[in-house]
């Protein structure tokens, strides 16, 4: 189907039920995509600051699983709910884009990126759950699985990511004439890079859509 408003600017068109439901699914997408990288910081900061005091303690240690192992449990109960609240995040963009791909078919790729990262998701997770148990059972065959899996998983994100977030952005920019999102899509292929600018590109995802709903909301008052 082809894009029945082109580039008129939403504030002068009628936007159906389709298109608001899909900027209220995108708004929670971007919410829960900072909730979930300020989780995903704090997280990170934990790790670290495990790590300096082990190195200060001696990580040299004749006991290298154990400190592993604590390693990784010192960081799961933050690093799990930021990666189920980023999970849930996707999930709504997704359905954004399933209401708008109704609407024009240009965010039938941004579609099918959302899925490819899906699919990265769970192949990079059970890469790690193969990683864990070999450390527990020494097999090299589970831990070149397990990487080969991450690996896989890694460069099947790559694409996703690329398409659901960097071309899912301007196509929104597109077809609501919205700059905001246009600048987020800048600020996501950067993030591929330097995952900070992906933050900033969730913000600006939801200032473009808070900016056209409340429009929509003037409007009707």
């Amino acid at each position: 189907m082809s894009d029945s408003y082109g580039s008129i600017p939403s504030t002068m068109k009628q936007l159906t039920s389709n298109e608001m439901t899909a900027l209220h699914d995108v708004k929670k997408f971007s919410i829960l995509a900072i909730l979930g990288f300020l989780l995903g910081m704090v997280g990170l900061a934990l790790g670290v600051s495990y790590l300096l005091t082990a190195l200060s303690r001696g990580i040299s240690s004749p006991q290298p699983l154990t400190s592993s192992l604590s390693y990784t449990y010192s960081i799961l109960p933050i690093s799990v709910p930021a990666i189920v609240i980023q999970i849930v995040s996707l999930v709504f963009l997704r359905s954004g884009y399933s209401h708008l791909k109704g609407t024009s078919e240009r965010f039938d790729s941004p579609y099918t990126g959302i899925n490819l990262y899906f699919i990265a998701l769970i192949l990079i997770f059970v890469g790690m759950v193969l990683i864990i148990g070999a450390a527990l059972s020494t097999s090299v065959v589970m831990i070149l699985g397990g990487f080969v899996m991450i690996l896989v998983g890694g460069i099947m994100g790559l694409v996703g990511e690329v398409l659901g977030l960097v071309i899912g952005a301007f196509r929104l920019r597109d077809h609501f004439d919205k700059s905001a999102f246009g600048t987020a899509g800048i600020m996501y292929v950067v993030g591929i890079f330097i995952p900070l600018f992906s933050f900033v590109g969730a913000i600006l995802v939801y200032r473009g859509t808070s900016s056209i709903l409340n429009e929509k909301r003037n409007t009707q008052t």
